[in-house]
């Protein structure tokens, strides 16, 4: 499989993803100074900002990014081991998630139980893509 270039914007961070006309919808990401790639996007309409992370297995929220949405009570019941060790989680479902142009309904998502920085977007929302390529520090994500 070869890169076929998309006549797609590359996104400079904490820029609306979008995708472009005759971009086959495509949306890309440019990586940060620390090589992190960060998108806008809404939570069952909450506005949010999200770090990309492959190492991530859910869409992860923060507790504070979780307060803002209507997920009712929390149960931290869920174990998850990190790189900083087990963390308990809530599990919750958001009803629309949208990232640019890309919406998608009813994802699973935790609610990390410990200090977490960021709202992270893991794996199992980037599996929604019919594609993921990583190029000279530039994110591609084809739908």
């Amino acid at each position: 499989l070869g890169f076929v270039p998309f006549l797609a914007p590359i996104l400079e961070p904490g820029h609306e993803p979008r995708a472009t006309e005759g971009s086959d919808h495509v949306i890309r990401i440019k990586a940060d100074s620390n090589g992190h790639y960060y998108i806008k996007g809404s939570a069952d309409g909450v506005p949010l900002e999200f770090m990309i992370d492959t190492g991530a297995s859910y869409i992860t929220l923060t507790k504070e990014a979780a307060g803002r949405l209507s997920v009712g009570p929390l149960s931290f019941d869920l174990t998850t081991n990190t790189a900083n060790g087990p963390i308990q989680n809530a599990q919750i479902t958001i009803h629309q998630l949208t990232v640019g142009p890309y919406t998608a309904s009813d994802i699973p998502a935790v609610v990390n139980g410990g200090n977490l920085d960021e709202p992270l977007l893991g794996m199992s929302w980037l599996r929604l893509f019919r594609s993921i390529e990583i190029q000279n520090g530039v994110m591609t994500l084809h739908y």
